[in-house]
């Protein structure tokens, strides 16, 4: 699945950039940053853990966005993965293209 040059999380546009792995951290496969808006994505590990690891950071926002800054990181990397799978069989099962614009 293609990951996007940017999303957009409650009103709040964010760039997303693929990096080459976390200097402080190597097993870090992604980070938002509420203050620069952007989302940084692990670029080395395939593209379905690219994909999990940008809803996983979009779940962050989403819960941030709520008001709520001090949030279970278990609950989010389990939810995350649960919705990026979710997404792909509902994208894959209905023949839609997400890179098509209306």
């Amino acid at each position: 699945m293609r990951i996007p040059n940017q999303i957009q999380i409650a009103g709040i546009l964010y760039r997303v950039e693929m990096v080459d792995g976390f200097s402080h951290d190597d097993a870090l496969l992604g980070q938002i940053d509420y203050v620069r808006c952007t989302i940084n994505i692990n670029s080395k590990p395939c593209e379905q853990v690219q994909f999990e690891s940008l809803i996983h950071e979009v779940l962050h926002g989403v819960v941030v966005a709520t008001g709520e800054f001090d949030h279970n990181e278990k609950d989010i990397e389990a939810q995350g993965r649960l919705l990026s799978q979710v997404i792909k069989q509902l994208l894959n099962s209905n023949d839609v293209d997400a890179s098509r614009s209306n």
